[in-house]
């Protein structure tokens, strides 16, 4: 079995430590800039994390509530857009991104035609799941539901600096493509699944040099937060998988053992056995399987989420929550 994540996990979304170039040293490694959200749409995600937070759901096993974030049963034809850009760029992000679809699932992209994929009109009243931009920096995605729950039709969910004028070499731009297409569909990084021992990987000193300076000034509480192994019990997670698309290729010297580290693993550009199966669970291609897995989830963190009396806020919460996890017909 290979390891996985589910996305989707709430006090995650907004890192996406992945960007331009392949790095084979700390200098090169500099210039990836670990990214997170814009500010706009992480101040959302901060805002929900605290209220689901207040709440008491955190205290429900992990892999209910990742579960939350995956598109529901009635979501399975996912449908996309890109922000104006030429027809080449568009044609092959698609392409890309639908190798996910030839996994044994229920789940689909709508690119419209794939000759020409539609570009996104906010007029045309559709919702538009999964909306590509360019011309923001980094390369990042909302996850799951959070495209949709937390950025608004007329904002992308998904970047790609520059792919549109100045797009990578062809293995670079399959990576990215699949990497944040996997993020937009629920999945997580590799390196903080507790099947994993990169926390005892880490040249913990290293990492904190780095990142306290640009572009990412964390502090050593933020990097922890980021970094290290997610302890929690009922985490969606498999055995550790280092050829995953979702897995952050870290320069050798971030390691203790630099490149025999068990964590260190080559820049992946294609899916892998694991990707496939772990997609093959999220979204089962059985439909009675795919309900009743949803069912099961939605009853598990509605019965948690109990409003305070006269407390508008957890009310106001708790419709959030039905907004991620509708009531579905059979």
């Amino acid at each position: 079995m290979q390891t996985r994540l589910l996305l989707g996990l709430i006090f995650l979304i907004w890192i996406c430590p992945l960007t331009p170039a392949a790095a084979t040293s700390e200098a090169s490694f500099a210039a990836w800039n670990l990214e997170a959200l814009p500010p706009r749409l992480d101040e959302r995600v901060r805002r929900q994390t605290a209220a689901f937070a207040r709440m008491g759901l955190t205290g429900l096993p992990r892999g209910v509530y990742s579960r939350m974030k995956l598109w529901t049963p009635e979501q399975r034809v996912l449908r996309v857009c890109f922000m104006d850009s030429p027809q080449q760029s568009r044609r092959r992000i698609a392409r890309y991104a639908n190798q996910w679809t030839e996994v044994a699932t229920r789940l689909q992209f709508d690119f419209g035609d794939l000759n020409d994929p539609r570009v996104c009109d906010p007029q045309d009243g559709s919702v538009n799941h999964i909306r590509v931009g360019f011309n923001e920096a980094g390369y990042w995605s909302m996850v799951g539901q959070d495209s949709v729950h937390l950025a608004p039709q007329t904002d992308k969910s998904m970047n790609l600096e520059a792919f549109d004028i100045d797009p990578p070499n062809q293995v670079e731009f399959r990576r990215v493509v699949l990497h944040e297409f996997g993020h937009a569909l629920g999945l997580q990084h590799e390196h903080q699944s507790p099947m994993s021992v990169c926390e005892s990987e880490f040249d913990w000193d290293r990492l904190y040099r780095y990142f306290e300076g640009p572009p990412s000034y964390w502090n050593k509480d933020l990097v922890d937060f980021n970094m290290r192994r997610i302890h929690e019990p009922g985490l969606t997670a498999e055995e550790f998988d280092r050829s995953s698309i979702m897995l952050y290729t870290f320069a050798p010297e971030f390691f203790v053992k630099a490149d025999a580290s068990p964590c260190f693993a080559p820049s992946n550009s294609r899916l892998s056995t694991g990707d496939r199966r772990i997609m093959e669970r999220m979204y089962p291609q059985e439909a009675t399987a795919d309900i009743s897995d949803y069912q099961a989830t939605r009853e598990a963190v509605l019965a948690k989420a109990r409003p305070a009396e006269g407390d508008r806020s957890s009310h106001d919460t708790l419709a959030d929550l039905k907004r991620y996890l509708p009531e579905v017909s059979q």
